[in-house]
């Protein structure tokens, strides 16, 4: 009968499979300070479109007196919008649609 002999593999120090992906502590102070920015560059990013939104449900007479008047004014109305789907003109314009001229088509 032959016998057989166990052979233990030979480690060289050189994996054949890639090592799991460590994160190093600098790495995860990128990841956080990124985040942070990304979060703070988003907040800045809607300001301007909130004031906007804010400035459209402020009664035109609040509105014309500037920023201050519209950031301090705490009642929001839907005038501006009930105008401009009815059709009419709110006050402070002069002009209403029925006192335009109408444009003849050129020919």
């Amino acid at each position: 009968m032959a016998t057989t002999e166990t052979r233990l593999p030979v480690r060289t120090g050189i994996s054949g499979a890639a090592p799991a992906p460590r994160m190093q502590a600098s790495g995860k102070t990128f990841t956080r300070v990124t985040g942070i920015f990304l979060i703070v560059a988003a907040i800045l990013w809607l300001i301007p479109s909130l004031f906007a939104i804010k400035t459209s449900l402020t009664d035109n007479g609040v509105a014309a007196l500037g920023a201050q008047e519209i950031l301090t004014d705490l009642s929001p109305t839907l005038e501006s919008y009930v105008a401009l789907l009815c059709g009419r003109v709110t006050s402070g314009t002069g002009t209403s649609p029925a006192s335009l001229p109408r444009s003849s088509p050129r020919r």
